[in-house]
């Protein structure tokens, strides 16, 4: 069995209010799939969802569950299914709630982001590159230099792409807007950015290291303060 962590709401649920999914973990009891039958496929009742890591959970909550302010429990399992981002299994057993801040500032999130587009997306333009860098340093984070960082990427004619660069481009597009929904748009796309480049590590665990380092290191240069690890 492997040590893994499970995002819940305040009072503990997961999938609150949806009749037959509806779960409360509690420390010290074990929850079964009750769809059994259904094949060991991530995104489906037929398995347990869970992340490897807390801060990874915590980083890929916004285009995952979406759980405002969550809690993080400690629990063992054994892994049927794993993409990098998240794993699953048949059963969970829910061990201890693990007491941290694990809050993280849309300005991490958005270096986060940046830093994965840069690691994983191939055929990135020196502009761009300038442009990644500038907002990195603290130069320059403003909401013109995003989007004209984002129009130097072929999207072939869609919206985003499906490019880890724009992805990032439109975190850094949200942060700069400063309205009520920037820091959800923020850390959604910063975690858009990261699904994106799942597959250019070459397995789902590169993937996980890596992504979890650049998020660790992230969070260490913007907000200059340790980061649990």
């Amino acid at each position: 069995m492997e040590h893994l962590y499970k995002l819940t709401d305040r009072d503990g649920y997961t999938r609150r209010g949806i009749e037959g999914y509806e779960t409360h973990w509690t420390p010290g009891e074990t929850v079964t799939v009750t769809n059994s039958e259904l094949p060991p496929v991530l995104c489906s009742s037929g398995v347990l969802h869970a992340y490897q890591h807390p801060l990874l959970g915590i980083m890929m909550n916004p285009v995952h569950a979406g759980i405002e302010n969550p809690r993080l429990f400690i629990c063992k399992g054994d892994v049927v299914a794993n993409d990098g981002a998240m794993v699953g299994c048949r059963q969970l057993t829910c061990s201890e709630e693990l007491d941290i801040d694990w809050s993280v500032s849309m300005s991490s999130r958005v270096r986060w982001a940046i830093k994965l587009a840069r690691a994983t997306q191939a055929g990135i333009s020196p502009a761009w590159r300038s442009w990644a860098d500038r907002w990195i340093s603290g130069a320059d984070r403003t909401y013109a230099s995003a989007e004209t960082a984002r129009k130097l990427i072929d999207t072939h004619g869609y919206p985003w792409g499906g490019h880890a660069t724009t992805a990032a481009c439109f975190a850094a597009h949200w942060a700069a807007i400063g309205s009520s929904q920037s820091e959800r748009q923020a850390g959604y796309w910063a975690a858009k950015t990261a699904m994106v480049s799942k597959g250019r590590t070459g397995d789902p665990e590169s993937w996980t290291l890596l992504t979890n380092q650049c998020a660790i290191r992230a969070i260490k240069e913007e907000e200059k303060e340790p980061c649990p690890s």
